[in-house]
C-alpha cells in the first residue's frame, strides 16, 4: 500500500494545471503522409512556487518532504482556478457537500431508508445533451440572465460511484428562464446532480528534484514544485492520509 498525503495549508503564489497528452508520430515511406495518434496515458502536470515565510510553509513542506519518503509515498493536489473574472457567487452553482467534525459528546442518529446528504447551496440537476457536435449538460435553477461558468472551470457531476469533474470549454451565461448550457471538453457518463466551479483532482508523485531552499534573515526563499499523476492500478492500492488536520 502506498500513502496519498493532502497538501499541506502552505501560501502557493503560482502554480500550474495542465494535462500531458503522449502522441505517437509516423510517416508512410510510399506516399509520405504522416500519422498522428493518442500513444499512452493522459495525466496532469501540476507545479507550485510556495513562499517560504507565510502561514509556516517552508516548515510543512519540509515535513511533507519526509512523509513522501522521497518518492515512495504521494500526495493528493486539487487544480486551481485557471480564468480570471467573476461570476455569479459559487452558492448559487451548485451545492458542495458539507465536512463534519467528531464533536466531544456522540450525537445520536436514527439511520434513514435512503442516505442523506448535506449541501450548502442550492442542488441543481444536468441532462446531458449535444451542444453543435460537443458534450454539454443542461442546467436548470440558475440565476436569470448571468455569467455563471468560465472557460478552463470545472463541472463536477456527483455520483454515487464519486464525482467526474469535466472542463468547461466556453463562457457560459444562463437565459430569462435560469437555464444554462454548459458545453464540455469531455462527455460525462451520466447527468445527476452538479456544480459549477468545481475542481478537478489526482494523486501525483514529485516530479523535481526536492530543492534545497536558504533561509535569509530567518525569511526562507521560495520553494518551485513539480509533480506528474499517477494511478492506482500503477502505484496503488491507495491510503489516504491527512497529518495536518
Amino acid at each position: 500500500m502506498v500513502n496519498v498525503y493532502a497538501w499541506p495549508p502552505v501560501a502557493v503564489v503560482a502554480r500550474y494545471w495542465t494535462m500531458e497528452q503522449p502522441v505517437s508520430r509516423s510517416r508512410s515511406l510510399i506516399t509520405g503522409a504522416s500519422y498522428v495518434s493518442a500513444a499512452q496515458r493522459k495525466r496532469i502536470l501540476a507545479g507550485f512556487d510556495v513562499a517560504g515565510w507565510p502561514l509556516y510553509s517552508a516548515g510543512y513542506l519540509e515535513a511533507l518532504w519526509r512523509f513522501l519518503d522521497g518518492g515512495v509515498h504521494l500526495v493528493r493536489l486539487s487544480s486551481c482556478r485557471i480564468p480570471h473574472g467573476s461570476t455569479v457567487p459559487d452558492d448559487a452553482r451548485g451545492g458542495r457537500r458539507i465536512t463534519w467534525a467528531v464533536p466531544p459528546q456522540e450525537i445520536p442518529w436514527f439511520v434513514p431508508a435512503s442516505p442523506i446528504e448535506w449541501l450548502d447551496g442550492v442542488s441543481l440537476q444536468g441532462t446531458l445533451i449535444t451542444s453543435g457536435s460537443f458534450p454539454a449538460v443542461r442546467i436548470s435553477g440558475l440565476p436569470t440572465n448571468a455569467l455563471v461558468a468560465l472557460p478552463g472551470e470545472f463541472l463536477a457531476i456527483h455520483l454515487p460511484a464519486g464525482d467526474e469533474a469535466h472542463m468547461i470549454a466556453t463562457e457560459t451565461r444562463s437565459d430569462e428562464s435560469g437555464v444554462a448550457i454548459v458545453r464540455l471538453v469531455t462527455a460525462p457518463s451520466s447527468g445527476g446532480r452538479v456544480s459549477l466551479g468545481g475542481r478537478e483532482t489526482g494523486v501525483f508523485e514529485i516530479a523535481s528534484a526536492w530543492p534545497k531552499v536558504l533561509n535569509r534573515l530567518r525569511f526562507p526563499e521560495n520553494y518551485g514544485l513539480e509533480f506528474r499523476q499517477v494511478f492506482e492500478d500503477e502505484r496503488g492500492p491507495f491510503v489516504e492520509v491527512d497529518p495536518w488536520n
